[in-house]
């Protein structure tokens, strides 16, 4: 098969409109800070790793990545990628990762009262647009 400049180019611009896509949908478009929990930080998780968020109003960035050998999030064992996410004034915490695999996942995670921990599910997808599911299921994040 022979891929043209201009079909190479139209699935280039697919792709970054995908990605695109995929941010916008994990980041809040408000920027309140006021009554949002500050959960910026590091966060455990046994067995995946260090979850380490920085966090402007809503809005979430960070790194998920290996802390002992055998570390691994998720099925598909992956080692480690890139967060973006919000967070609500009721402690709802979407995050999305931009794993080194090419795949993404998206966890809808509910912070506690003492905002020591994060609890929820997390769904892992093989493209942007989540369409295919490759696995989903629960996981608890520690504050560190």
């Amino acid at each position: 098969m022979v891929i043209t400049s201009h079909k190479r180019n139209a699935l280039i611009i697919l792709a970054l409109i995908s990605i695109v896509l995929f941010y916008h949908s994990c980041a809040s478009t408000s920027t309140k800070s006021s009554s949002v929990p500050n959960v910026s930080g590091s966060w455990f998780a046994e067995g995946n790793g260090m979850l380490v968020l920085t966090q402007k109003g809503d809005k979430l960035s960070g790194t998920a990545e290996p802390v002992h050998p055998g570390d691994y999030w998720g099925q598909g064992h992956r080692n480690g990628g890139n967060v973006t996410g919000s967070i609500s004034d009721d402690g709802k915490i979407v995050i999305c990762y931009a794993w080194g695999d090419g795949t993404y996942s998206e966890d809808i995670m509910q912070l506690s009262k003492d905002g020591n921990v994060m609890n929820g599910t997390w769904n892992w997808y093989t493209n942007q647009s989540k369409t295919t599911s490759n696995g989903s299921g629960q996981y608890s994040l520690i504050k560190k």
